[in-house]
């Protein structure tokens, strides 16, 4: 059963592999908040747009899912009615401060950290640069 302030996290797969997971932050009522990049270059520009309210079924993008809520060991979450304000504020650019949408550095796995225990933290960017270094390594010794 879902709660107010869980982190769903959604596998992304490519041809039966899994390529990618998104996050979203779980608001109650079926609803979630999301981040995710721009596609048009207008909305890009003007920075807006990119962290978005929409359905549960929206954002399930026939995906499968769970509730990940590994961070909450190393730094409790906020009280689940605070998540949710901290997650709506993002919605409104005068409020927002969580930056433009970024792979890097400010993705939607980041958004959903900041906003349940107040660190912008992303996984899947972390291991695929272990990875990278772990295979420049490698390659320096060949």
């Amino acid at each position: 059963m879902l709660e107010i302030g869980d982190l769903i996290e959604f596998q992304r797969t490519y041809l039966g592999t899994n390529v990618y997971n998104h996050w979203v932050v779980y608001i109650g009522n079926l609803e979630v908040i999301e981040a995710r990049p721009q596609k048009n270059l207008l909305k890009k520009l003007a920075k807006s747009d990119w962290i978005k309210k929409i359905s549960l079924q929206e954002a399930t993008d026939n995906s499968r899912w769970r509730i990940n809520h590994f961070l909450d060991e190393m730094y409790p979450p906020f009280e689940k009615q605070e998540i949710r304000k901290r997650a709506e504020e993002q919605l409104d650019p005068k409020t927002r401060t969580f930056p433009c949408y970024e792979l890097t550095t400010s993705n939607c796995e980041h958004f959903c950290h900041l906003v349940r225990n107040g660190k912008s933290v992303s996984i899947q960017v972390e291991e695929k640069k272990l990875l990278h270094e772990v295979g420049k390594e490698i390659l320096s010794e060949v």
